[in-house]
């Protein structure tokens, strides 16, 4: 069962504590598979890619706007002594993202990860009620990613949706074409309003791809797919995705991509499989609670959202969609300084380290430090009135000083320039 998280008293903790999963990266490599080629490390040349945004001033993904002696919250913070918090357990694998979100916040129960999303993005979307009552032959579903395998000479690398970067009316045109073929084999893709991809199984799609899906995305960007797809235990979803690879492969879609030089949509990333029918028919929604006195949980991550809610109720978390908490709907749920204990965790930047997605990993910082001197300035704290931590062991306390900070770790990369 999940552990509740504990609101600490105001001496204990300070009115916002931030936790941004990707702050430090650290150059390690972890098995032999993937030495060559796997980002822990977003100097390792050969998988670090960026496309140019027009909005960005260069291509390094630097804010034009920051100029010397600005104030930087973040990078602020980042310059108090560091600490070693307790370590926590080991998730799935060493890069799972969402069992490391869930950790950070104690909750221990492992459920599948399609079955949490699902309860976070029914909370969110009213209309994915209807379509699941509307499919009762639907008995599983496994949450989807759309990946780019990069073949090389004798391996595969797996790149994920943000080097794919494919629009959404792109994959909604495609959807339609993919599901009359999923139809044949019991399958259905199916897109939620967060954006997020859901596989559904009838009892012969099971049995037309087998008992076993893939491991957790985080676990597979940038590295060889060959090992994620050896032994028997996976010979029928292999044997399906080989399928579905030629068909996308002759997909007019790709071809256009092909011709503007973008990257093909070439496969389908397929984890986390749940029963539907352990999926509550009424989640608990985070709206129209009355705020608690609890702490109060702002996450990008569907997976720890929905622990949370199932674990500790409806006020206990909030789902960010594609942005930093608003902080107009903060003050509303209590989660200003004097009200309740207030907690951020942020997994884009390392949803981007772990792509080698270079420019989105320093705008997902900035976006964060834009967050900070918001909130800073709107609840008149002060710099040491918040603390501030990787997710991953690594904290900065609220006081203190002492340590490099992360802009001279990344010239050092050579992201920025010296």
């Amino acid at each position: 069962m999940s552990r509740a998280v504990s609101a600490p008293t105001p001496a204990e903790s300070p009115a916002l504590t931030l936790t941004i999963f990707g702050l430090q990266p650290v150059e390690t490599v972890r098995d032999a598979d993937s030495a060559r080629h796997h980002v822990h490390a977003l100097a390792a040349v050969d998988s670090v890619w960026q496309w140019p945004h027009p909005e960005s001033a260069d291509h390094e993904g630097a804010d034009p706007e920051v100029r010397p002696g600005a104030h930087r919250p973040l990078l602020e913070a980042l310059q108090r002594r560091r600490r070693r918090a307790p370590a926590a357990p080991a998730g799935a694998c060493a890069d799972d993202l969402a069992a490391l979100a869930r950790l950070r916040l104690h909750q221990s129960t492992v459920e599948p990860a399609a079955l949490v999303a699902l309860r976070a993005d029914l909370a969110d979307d009213p209309a994915l009620s209807d379509l699941l009552a509307g499919h009762p032959e639907w008995v599983a579903v496994s949450r989807l990613a759309l990946v780019h395998l990069q073949a090389g000479t004798d391996h595969a690398l797996v790149f994920g949706p943000r080097y794919l970067d494919l629009a959404a009316a792109d994959w909604a045109s495609l959807a339609g074409d993919l599901n009359d073929w999923l139809i044949e084999d019991g399958l259905a893709a199916f897109t939620t309003r967060s954006g997020r991809h859901y596989l559904a199984y009838t009892a012969a799609g099971l049995s037309r791809v087998g008992q076993h899906d893939l491991p957790p995305l985080a676990c597979a960007l940038n590295r060889n797919v060959q090992p994620f797809l050896a032994g028997d235990d996976v010979r029928p979803l292999r044997r399906w995705l080989t399928e579905l690879q030629m068909w996308l492969y002759a997909h007019p879609l790709n071809a256009a991509r092909a011709k503007r030089g973008r990257p093909e949509l070439n496969s389908l990333w397929v984890w986390g499989r749940a029963l539907l029918a352990d999926l509550r028919a009424q989640p608990k929604s985070a709206e129209g609670s009355d705020p608690g006195d609890g702490v109060l949980v702002y996450t990008d991550s569907a997976e720890l959202a929905g622990a949370l809610w199932v674990g500790q109720g409806a006020d206990a978390a909030v789902l960010m969609t594609g942005a930093l908490p608003d902080l107009s709907d903060l003050t509303q749920r209590g989660g200003r300084p004097g009200a309740r204990p207030l907690h951020v965790v942020y997994t884009e930047p390392a949803w981007c380290f772990l792509e080698g997605d270079v420019a989105g990993w320093a705008n997902a910082l900035d976006a964060a430090d834009a967050f900070l001197k918001s909130w800073l300035a709107a609840t008149g704290q002060q710099q040491g009135s918040f603390a501030l931590d990787d997710g991953l062991g690594q904290s900065w306390p609220s006081a203190g000083k002492g340590w490099r900070s992360w802009l001279t770790r990344l010239r050092r990369m050579r992201l920025f320039p010296g």
